[in-house]
């Protein structure tokens, strides 16, 4: 299941900046602007995290 977006901003015609991050929410999103495009990315949850581990303890 995706997430659903619970800010809508858009920015004008120009396209996004990096100003505009600041108008964002702090909600633990990831907001990055590429090329004008805004990427969203949500934080990484508990599973990533216990897999990560397993990764990182398998060389021991």
């Amino acid at each position: 299941m995706l997430a659903q977006p619970t800010h809508q901003w858009q920015p004008s015609e120009r396209g996004w900046r990096e100003q505009d991050l600041s108008d964002l929410p702090e909600n633990g999103n990831r907001y990055e602007i590429i090329d004008g495009s805004r990427h969203v990315t949500p934080p990484a949850g508990p599973e990533h995290h216990e897999l990560a581990d397993e990764i990182r303890m398998a060389p021991r």
